[in-house]
C-alpha cells in the first residue's frame, strides 16, 4: 500500500497536493478536502500497469490524526508497448 503523507493541518481538514508518481501528469489542485478522491493519470505513451490503482483518497489516521494520501495497490505507469506488423 502506498501512503503519501501530506503536510496539511488536521484542524483545517485538507490535504496538500500529493507527491507525483513517476510518469504521471501533474496534479491540478493544490489542496483537497478530507475523504476526497481523484485519479492520477499516466503521461502520453505510458499506461497503468495491470493490478495497480490510479485512485487516491485523502484520509486521516484515526490514531495520529495526520492526513495522508492512500493509493492501493500503488500506481505504476509503464511504457505502452507498440506492436507493428510486417507484411
Amino acid at each position: 500500500m502506498l501512503i503519501l503523507f501530506c503536510c496539511a493541518s488536521f484542524l483545517s481538514e485538507t490535504c496538500n497536493a500529493p507527491v507525483q508518481v513517476a510518469n504521471t501528469e501533474p496534479v491540478g489542485n493544490s489542496s483537497y478536502t478530507l475523504q476526497s478522491t481523484f485519479r492520477m493519470m499516466c503521461i502520453k505513451d505510458y499506461v497503468r500497469k495491470a493490478g495497480t490503482s490510479n485512485l487516491f483518497r485523502c484520509t486521516t489516521d484515526e490514531h495520529t490524526k495526520n492526513c495522508s494520501w492512500k493509493n492501493y495497490p500503488a500506481l505504476e505507469c509503464i511504457r505502452k508497448l507498440s506492436i507493428s506488423y510486417f507484411s
